[in-house]
């Protein structure tokens, strides 16, 4: 009757968990408008015909996976942002299920998976990547999944439902984001390693290496294409390749996956109470007298998968110059798998104390401002630059984008009847296509003193110029327009600043008289 009333008990727990995660997410959606670049690609992509589809899907950085599925979402539910991003939610509400099942499967502990769940539904990385209409909620389940059936198959050989799973979500993950490249490494040096302690048989690792190289070698043909044709095809100007790591290191993991936008303070606690937890979680030791205690073994098998997953996450991006924290987003599964375990052996190692609640209570309470601000993302953004040339306009006058990508939100958001132009720094391909230009030519480029002066023709016989610049245009790229529109004749007659995450501004550029 207790074990009974325990399980109902763990159900009631676990299902609230799941409910508040997908409220909080819901309602961050509902207050959230305004796509940003990544979403308008996604969306306009999603919108084309499936027999025009492969043209655009050839060119994208990424697998293709998210944008058959985004299609399938946008044909069922329709097109509206609030919609697609609805499809983001879904699979993030669900993961937070999933981190139930791998916590408790890598720690074999019901209160290891419910640990996993509660900060899987408060974690502000998670909760934001599961409200953008793009690929990293279903990248996140998928390798959940993976990850979980991969544990299950390894342990339980004989069982092909677990090898089938692993491989179905195993090859999803792959064909969803490119930094499931990861993966590729961590998986084979997991089993490697559990060979090695002998933990595992050989049948599981004749399983897995039928079951990997199967899915390996269905993803070559993408990995191919990428590394042979679209990767020496792409920009070498784009922005992320010139981004800069500006925290320390040893902060990225607090700031980035666990307390996003947190204080420097706060960071630094949470980091030595997440180090702690993690080292905790990696040594296993029993008592041997009132008073002594021995490490019996340093390691945790379910620990080491999660080390694999934080390491190669972190390490392999970082390596590649690729430091926006997106492309860390798998590391955060693993943060919050070692927490979890860490968590759970404080139980442990200290019975008669308050350990572990103390721990999720200031982890939570470090974590919760921050997870409940993504609900309150009122970001009007690229909306509100268009209505205010909307407003302001007058027969004429030229919307100039400081950047070529910047027609993808003119041609998503503006309807009204100015010409639109914009700087580009590579040759001009499909120039009739807006999106499969930027599609192809991918992210923002920078402004050269060469490209500058397309301004000359671009400006020619115009009385007014609405020069619109995002986030992205650095100092030394202000200062070349600024400069030319100067040296030309143009002065600032009216500016207008957007609200929101990338702060878009409209400046009215008019000639002196």
């Amino acid at each position: 009757m207790t074990e009974l009333l325990k399980k109902r008990k763990n159900i009631i727990l676990l299902t609230s968990i799941i409910a508040i995660g997908g409220i909080i997410r819901v309602i961050g959606v509902v207050n959230w408008q305004g796509f940003s670049f990544d979403e308008i690609i996604s969306a306009s992509i999603a919108s084309q015909p499936w027999n025009e589809l492969w043209g655009y899907l050839k060119w994208e950085m990424h697998p293709p996976l998210h944008f058959v599925l985004i299609k399938i979402w946008s044909i069922l539910f329709g097109e509206s942002e609030t919609t697609l991003r609805m499809s983001s939610v879904l699979f993030g509400t669900i993961s937070v299920w999933g981190m139930y099942l791998l916590g408790s499967e890598l720690y074999k502990s019901k209160s290891a998976g419910i640990i996993a769940a509660f900060f899987a539904t408060i974690n502000p990385n998670l909760i934001y990547r599961s409200m953008i209409a793009r690929m990293y909620g279903p990248l996140v389940f998928f390798a959940i999944m993976a990850t979980y059936f991969l544990h299950k198959a390894l342990f339980n050989s004989s069982k092909k439902s677990y090898w089938l799973g692993f491989g179905i979500m195993f090859w999803t993950t792959m064909y969803t984001h490119l930094t499931a490249i990861v993966l590729l490494v961590v998986f084979p040096i997991y089993v490697f390693w559990l060979q090695y302690k002998k933990l595992i048989t050989l049948q599981a690792v004749k399983r897995f290496a039928i079951t990997f190289g199967i899915v390996t070698a269905t993803y070559v043909p993408w990995i191919w294409y990428f590394v042979f044709i679209r990767l020496p095809d792409m920009p070498r100007n784009a922005w992320y390749l010139f981004a800069k790591q500006t925290d320390l290191f040893f902060l990225v993991i607090p700031t980035k996956l666990f307390f996003v936008e947190a204080s420097s303070f706060v960071a630094v606690i949470g980091f030595i109470v997440i180090a702690g937890l993690i080292t905790i979680g990696l040594v296993r030791i029993t008592k041997s007298g009132e008073k002594t205690w021995s490490i019996i073994n340093i390691t945790h098998s379910g620990s080491m998968l999660a080390v694999l997953m934080l390491a190669g996450s972190i390490i392999m991006p970082f390596m590649a110059g690729l430091h926006p924290f997106r492309y860390y987003t798998l590391a955060s599964i693993a943060i919050i798998l070692l927490v979890s375990g860490g968590l759970v052996q404080t139980k442990s190692l200290f019975p008669n104390t308050k350990a572990a609640t103390l721990a999720i209570l200031l982890l939570t309470f470090a974590v919760l401002p921050e997870s409940l601000s993504q609900t309150n993302l009122t970001d009007l953004r690229w909306p509100a630059v268009m209505n205010y040339i909307k407003e302001n306009e007058q027969p004429n006058d030229v919307i100039v984008g400081a950047f070529k990508n910047d027609l993808v939100f003119f041609e998503y958001y503006y309807d009204g009847a100015l010409e639109r132009k914009a700087i580009h720094t590579t040759p001009e391909q499909l120039s009739d296509n807006t999106l499969l230009t930027i599609v192809r030519t991918n992210a923002y480029q920078y402004v050269t003193e060469e490209s500058i002066n397309q301004l000359k023709d671009i400006t020619s016989g115009k009385n007014r110029v609405f020069f619109v610049a995002s986030e992205h245009l650095l100092e030394p790229q202000r200062k070349l327009y600024k400069d030319w529109f100067k040296n030309n004749g143009w002065y600032e007659q009216d500016k207008f600043v957007a609200g929101g995450l990338t702060n878009p501004q409209v400046t009215i550029m008019s000639r002196d008289e």
